[in-house]
Order: structure tokens, then sequence, then C-alpha cells
């Protein structure tokens, strides 16, 4: 959070040309960017919030950064419109891939920046639907049962009558006539009442909750590209404080600067179309 107010302030001094403080924020907060991703990585504390907080803040430091150079003269327009259009791009990209994602509709703003699932117990209608399910498939079952030993005590009787009736020619067939027609009557109830009381399995949920949001890893490049970046924006800011380094130096920084800023903006693009960003 220090890193996204710093940006602006960072920018407020160097329009007021406080080139001295400007230089040693702008290294309190690089050395503040580092300090965070060795403590997450090194005691496992990374997060889905902090995966787009620090790009994020990332972003805010070096805009803001960059602009008030770019006013003052520091920088060239075409590269601050390379570094600041390339974070415009990719931040509308993401908040156009989330759209896409909920379905493209508005789910409030809880629904939209959710990092984490939901719990099941938070879910209840889903536990209900599976007693339902497991109820209505026993009942079925205890009915196709009763029908069953229902159909064989009567093929009992009916077979002890037709060995007691055997003059009658045609009485046995008459009996199994009738059992299977008894027999066939409650197996179809029972299946008819395991239709009525099972929803269909492979019905879209109706909940209506988006899914979390993932956890974003940067690329290489956009690393490389980060410090170039701050590299960048210091040796402007030594250089308006101290004439050093020389403008050849800074020229050839920044082209390496906006060299790996459009690399960056195509690696994510090309990760993206190729289903490496979810």
């Amino acid at each position: 959070m220090a890193r996204l107010v710093s940006g602006p302030v960072i920018a407020w001094l160097i329009l007021n040309e406080q080139w001295d403080v400007a230089l040693v924020s702008l290294a309190v907060s690089g050395a503040s960017d580092w300090a965070d991703g060795y403590v997450a990585k090194r005691f496992g504390q990374s997060s889905v919030l902090g995966s787009y907080l620090d790009p994020l803040a990332d972003k805010v430091l070096i805009g803001s950064v960059v602009a008030a150079l770019g006013y003052q003269g520091a920088l060239p327009l075409w590269l601050v419109s390379v570094i600041i259009g390339r974070d415009v791009v990719l931040l509308s990209g993401a908040v156009v891939h989330r759209f896409k994602t909920v379905g493209w509709r508005w789910p409030g703003a809880a629904e939209f920046f959710r990092i984490t699932s939901i719990s099941p117990s938070a879910q209840p209608s889903t536990a209900r639907t599976g007693h339902m399910q497991s109820d209505s498939v026993n009942t079925s079952e205890g009915c196709t049962e009763t029908s069953s030993s229902y159909a064989g005590n009567h093929e009992v009787a009916g077979s002890s009558k037709a060995y007691n009736h055997s003059k009658g020619s045609h009485g046995i067939d008459d009996i199994i006539s009738s059992i299977s027609s008894v027999g066939s009557l409650q197996h179809d109830r029972g299946n008819d009442q395991l239709k009525a009381n099972v929803p269909d399995a492979g019905r879209a949920s109706t909940s209506g909750t988006a899914p979390p949001a993932v956890f974003v890893q940067p690329l290489y490049i956009s690393k490389v590209n980060t410090c170039f970046q701050l590299l960048l924006v210091g040796g402007c800011l030594t250089s308006s404080w101290y004439a050093w380094p020389p403008q050849e130096a800074l020229t050839a920084l920044g082209v390496a600067t906006g060299g790996t800023t459009l690399a960056s903006c195509g690696a994510y693009a090309r990760a993206y179309m190729n289903g490496t960003i979810k």
C-alpha cells in the first residue's frame, strides 16, 4: 500500500524539482518492492491478493514518476507513451478478461473482485439438493425392491395355484401374464418417482456466484522491464540533480526500456492466446 501512495508523492516532488528527496523516496520504494517479494517467497506468504496489488503498485509508481519526468522534459514523449500505454493495455485487458469469466455481466463489486472460493457451509442449497437426490434414490430403490418382492410372492402363489388346477390348459399362461403386468406397473411407478425427484445432473448452476480470481504470476520479461524502468527513472533523477549519467547513457537506457516494455506487452498477449494465462 505504501508504494501505491508513494507514486503520486514522488511525482509531486519531481514537478517541484525536489530531485534529491524524489531520488531517496524512489530508492526506498524500490527497496520495499524487493523486500516484499523476498519475504513472500522466503516464508511462503504469496497470495492471490498480493499477486494483483504488487504489479498494480509498480504500475502506479512507475506511471506517476514517468509522467512527471515527461512533463519536466527529462523523458521523451514517445517513451512516456509506450510505458504508460502498455500499463493501460494490460489493466484494461485484465478487466475485460474478468468480465468474460463472470459471463459478461456485473455481479456486484464483492463478486467481481472476489479472490477466494465460497466455503461449502455457505452453500446450503447444494447440500439440501444432495440429500434430496439420495432420499429420492433410496425411495425409488425401495419401490423397486417392493415391486420385486410383490412379484415374487405372486409368482409362488400363482405357481401353486397353477399346479393345483392343472386341468385348465391356459391357467398358467394367464397367471404369468398378470404377474408380469403387476411387476411392470410397480417398476414404471418407481421410475416415474425417480425422474420426478432427482434433478438433471447436467443442468448449469443457478447460484449466480462468480468464479474467484486466479493467482497472477508475472513473466520473466516483465521483471526485466521493471528493472530497466527503475534504472531509467533513477538515472533521470540523478542526471537532473548531479548531471550524471551523461545523456548518451540515458538515451541507450531509454531504448532498452522501450524495447522491453513492448516485448513484455507482446509476451503477455501471446501467453493469453496460448492459454498460459487463465
